[in-house]
């Protein structure tokens, strides 16, 4: 969610009535919310308030995806599964940060919106074909789940398999390291991604737009993508 801060309690510091925020805040879809102040950042005053909105969820569970269940070496060969969704081109941002060689997982068609993402090569994850064709991965970051998981795990040497949607079932008894995140606020963190998208440094395309009204629609459009295409995408009201 963004917006302007209306009011504020006693004990908050680091923001001042009239700023312009962005942040994770459960529940809340309303016109005004209440939530503590760690669950905000500041919008750079580049960024569209509206596509600021789109951010903080995917923002915050793609790098906290590489950064705190991953959290890969400097030349470690990653692969995001779901790289083109919203949390996969997060994550896929913060591991080249990180110094990894990314590998990006994708569907089939989306093999050239891969290619914007900067990565070493993209792979059809619904090609058993072209996963059996991988080199042995030191890490794999998934925002998928389900049969893709399996194979891929298949492909992981004695590395870690980050996971936003629970341990997958076939890693029980493999010589790997499984963490799973619940995504949780980080107002420094979100901060820094926001300052990234108008630098172009960080590109979260929103796929439409929203007025509250049609929340639930919205839900609806993101469940109904990931569920087609693999990895959510970014909305924006």
């Amino acid at each position: 969610m963004s917006g302007e801060v209306l009011e504020m309690g006693a004990g908050v510091r680091r923001l001042k009535k009239g700023d312009k925020v962005l942040g994770v805040v459960q529940r809340a879809f309303a016109e005004q919310v209440v939530a503590r102040e760690d669950a905000f950042a500041l919008v750079p005053p580049v960024l569209d308030l509206r596509d600021a909105a789109a951010l903080p969820l995917v923002g915050l569970t793609g790098a906290q995806l590489i950064e705190e269940a991953v959290q890969p070496k400097r030349g470690d060969l990653l692969l995001v599964a779901g790289a083109v969704g919203a949390i996969g081109r997060v994550a896929v941002y913060a591991a080249r940060l990180s110094g990894a060689r990314v590998i990006a997982g994708v569907r089939a068609k989306q093999k050239r919106a891969a290619s914007e993402l900067d990565v070493e090569q993209a792979v059809a994850l619904d090609d058993n074909g072209e996963i059996a064709k991988l080199p042995p991965l030191d890490a794999i970051a998934d925002t998928v789940g389900g049969e893709i998981a399996a194979k891929l795990l298949r492909r992981l040497r004695k590395g870690v398999f980050g996971s936003v949607v629970g341990d997958p079932p076939a890693a029980k008894g493999r010589d790997a390291v499984v963490r799973s995140i619940r995504t949780h606020p980080d107002p420094k963190r979100l901060g820094e991604l926001a300052q990234a998208m108008p630098r172009g440094e960080l590109r979260l395309p929103i796929a439409r737009r929203f007025p509250l009204a049609q929340a639930a629609e919205a839900v609806k459009l993101d469940l109904a993508r990931r569920n087609r295409e693999g990895g959510s995408h970014a909305v924006s009201g």
